[in-house]
Order: C-alpha cells, then structure tokens, then sequence
C-alpha cells in the first residue's frame, strides 16, 4: 500500500507492478484512475458507482461488485486469480481503452472546434 500521493513520473512503475486496479469506492461520479488503468492495459475490480459503472462491463474489461462490500470486492479478487480472468479482462480492456488515448481525445477537440456548417435561414428573406 502507498498510503501518500504518487507523482506523476512514479505512475507507470506502480501500474506496470499490477495485474488489476482494485476500485473499492463508497461514491464517486468518475474516477480517472480507471482510465489512467485502461492506459496501461489494466483490467479494474470495481463497485458499481457512478461513472466506474459506465465505463466498467462486467466479465469484459472488469469485474463490477456492490458498494460497501467488503466480502463482495474480496470474492471478486479471489474469482480474478482462481478463474484465471487477467488475460480475458486484459484482452477487453485493449478493445476500450483507445477511447481514452489522447489521440482520441485531441481528435475529439479538434471536430468540436470546428465551426459548424451554415444551415440556410428560414426566415423569410
């Protein structure tokens, strides 16, 4: 457990160590931990709350477990080694994690800043 902020630069040490991202979280609305996951092809064992329930399937890219259970987020893991679940989820994850590239992202700032096309007025002229 790092129990302290990890900067930046330190990140892809941790991340490269993993072999899930644990999510345990009581509420949230997102959580760019999960995409920061998705970015070094992690799959995630989550609760499903807010946006982690959106971007987390279930037996795909992740496993997804009630809020505020511990014995439900512990089955989970176990149910991750013992059902030998890493390449599957792995395999999901490199499917949505393009979503989250910033190649992605800055295509989709670039369409948002062009302007729009002109419709014709509909005003009578």
């Amino acid at each position: 457990i790092v129990d302290r902020y990890v900067p930046n630069e330190d990140l892809a040490t941790y991340f490269a160590a993993a072999d899930a991202l644990v999510l345990p979280y009581l509420s949230a609305t997102q959580s760019a931990a999960l995409q920061l996951g998705f970015s070094f092809g992690l799959p995630a064992i989550a609760t499903a709350v807010g946006g982690l329930k959106e971007e987390l399937e279930h037996g795909v890219n992740g496993l997804l477990v009630e809020p505020g259970s511990a014995t439900a987020l512990a089955t989970a893991i176990v149910e991750f080694w013992q059902c030998g679940l890493a390449e599957k989820l792995s395999a999901g994850v490199r499917e949505v994690a393009n979503r989250f590239s910033w190649e992605t992202v800055v295509s989709l700032l670039e369409q948002a800043a062009q302007p729009s096309p002109r419709r014709p007025s509909s005003k009578p002229q």
